[in-house]
């Protein structure tokens, strides 16, 4: 079920029950949006431009867990978009080259050389094997010549009204700009680099009117929120003439992200974009269906509710952003003291409530029940469990790099013991080492077994593996805190942002929170058309 296939939560229900009773979303402010829900949607002649770009740098961070992304958003969009183009740029495009990892399957490899690879400390890509992928209608590699040509074609074909949807699954990096640290990268293959910046540059090549969504899911990827908060400004972007920009992020710029495995089985993926795609299909990678996700009870899943299902139900570190909290992040970048007004994430949680929309409530009242907080400050219980969180990680980190030299001396040891009686072994790269293997395997796997240290040994790395996954524990609760705490900070910064801020500030982050809220399905009516009040 890889996570997604479950039971509404009593807490869903009771937000489901009391949502048509609820304002759909930022408080009092009695601001209707029909005429944008109509430039979102357009009429039945809009067409979609779908690209998907997906794929390692190289065959070593290629993982098959890339290649099931890009293979499940497109039966998502020949199921919900047939009318789409999509275009797929991935790995090294329609070359018969090897340029998928994927881990083999336990028990097939010989016990002597797994034996040899930990006492050697030779683990890394361990087990790893590669194959040419299996992406069908590829239309290129993902390189920036191809990307290049893709938008040149695009800006000529796309008019005003259309949509472009963008889906990167990949790699990504920090900012190489020191003077921008959120001027993300995103990875492409050959190990091409794509800025935050110069993807914005793509982007603008576009003709005026041409909506835009991204989806990015790489490590940093939240720095791509730039390339939609700096396009057209609101004057430009018109109500009727469309020219919208908006985006998902599976985290911030300054995070990585999780999800890029070699296994094949896909059990244990709880990355973004499998819940957003799951959300919006109505179904996971299982084929399992998914209570429907409508938190404003609209009958419909919209893009923004495809996020608040994955910020809620993600069992990983991430934590995502979208472009309307990337927006009050940037005019608020201390938070709700950025701006003047009576909101901030310590006043009572059931204000905190009553300001939210129908999405935000969900994900308020979910993730404060998975993280078992009840307390009126909200804000300051959730940074306490925030920084118990790090503090718990932090005693692992330490405990783990006190075990290293443990580790180290008993790995040492079995070495020395097996070069002493086979001097090949200490050139594991010599070609007689893989004809001795193949000789006497089994009796070198005995050998190890047999030393005095390598029950210490397995003891060590049974620790080390309990400490590991413990992390993990601490990571994910930290991640949840911080998407806790990020909703309660918007809630807050939009309710100062509406009440004694600038009212072009408050105009554009309304156009934004209403782009989110289109479905993926081009239709005649979109949650956009619902009041802001």
């Amino acid at each position: 079920m890889n996570g997604l296939g479950r039971r509404r939560s009593s807490v869903e229900e009771s937000n489901e029950e009391s949502s048509a009773m609820r304002r759909t979303c930022l408080g009092c402010a009695g601001i209707a949006i029909g005429m944008l829900a109509a430039a979102l949607d357009g009429s039945a002649l809009a067409r979609d431009f779908v690209l998907t770009i997906g794929g390692g740098y190289s065959p070593l961070g290629n993982q098959a867990s890339i290649e099931r992304n890009a293979n499940f958003f497109r039966e998502l969009v020949a199921e919900r978009l047939p009318e789409a183009r999509h275009d797929i740029l991935f790995s090294d495009g329609n070359s018969p080259g090897r340029d998928v990892q994927y881990r083999a399957a336990p028990g097939s490899i010989p016990r002597s050389w797994r034996l040899l690879a930990q006492v050697f400390q030779q683990e890394k890509n361990w087990g790893m094997r590669y194959r040419s992928h299996a992406v069908p209608g590829v239309r290129g590699a993902a390189t920036l010549e191809n990307l290049s040509a893709w938008f040149k074609d695009v800006a000529q074909a796309a008019a005003a009204g259309d949509r472009v949807l963008i889906y990167a699954t990949a790699h990504g990096g920090g900012s190489t700009n020191k003077s921008d640290p959120q001027d993300t990268t995103l990875y492409l293959w050959n190990s091409q680099k794509l800025s935050a910046k110069d993807f914005e540059g793509y982007l603008s090549t576009l003709k005026p009117g041409v909506n835009v969504v991204l989806v990015m899911t790489q490590c940093h990827a939240g720095g791509f929120a730039s390339a939609a908060l700096d396009g057209p400004p609101m004057e430009m972007a018109t109500l009727d003439g469309g020219g919208l920009r908006c985006g998902f992020f599976s985290t911030s710029f300054d995070r990585p992200a999780a999800g890029c495995t070699p296994d094949v089985d896909g059990d244990n993926e709880h990355e973004y974009s499998s819940y957003f795609w799951a959300a919006l299909r109505g179904r996971g990678r299982d084929g399992e269906p998914l209570p429907p996700v409508d938190y404003d009870g609209d009958g419909r899943t919209s893009l923004a509710e495809a996020h608040t299902f994955a910020v809620i139900h993600a069992q990983s570190i991430d934590i995502p952003l979208r472009t309307s909290e990337a927006y009050l992040k940037r005019i608020a970048p201390f938070g709700a003291s950025s701006l003047v007004g009576p909101f901030s994430i310590h006043m009572p949680y059931e204000r905190i409530r009553e300001r939210a929309d129908a999405g935000q409530l969900a994900a308020l009242d979910n993730l404060s029940a998975e993280l078992q907080l009840a307390s009126v400050d909200r804000g300051r219980e959730v940074l306490e469990v925030a920084a118990r969180a790090i503090e718990s990680r932090d005693q692992c980190d330490a405990q783990l790099k006190a075990l290293a030299p443990q580790y180290e001396r008993a790995c040492k040891s079995i070495r020395a013991a097996l070069v002493n009686r086979w001097p090949e072994l200490a050139n594991p790269w010599s070609a007689e080492v893989a004809e001795l293997v193949a000789d006497e395997g089994e009796v070198i796997a005995d050998a190890i077994e047999a030393h005095r240290d390598f029950a210490d040994l397995r003891t060590l790395q049974t620790e080390r593996k309990r400490l590991a996954d413990e992390r993990w524990t601490h990571d994910r609760r930290y991640a949840k805190s911080q998407r806790l705490l990020r909703l309660l900070e918007d809630v807050a910064i939009a309710g100062n942002l509406q009440t004694g801020g600038s009212s072009e500030h408050w105009q554009r982050y309304v156009q934004l929170v209403a782009l989110e809220n289109q479905s993926l399905l081009p239709t005649m009516s979109n949650p956009a058309a619902a009041e802001i009040r």
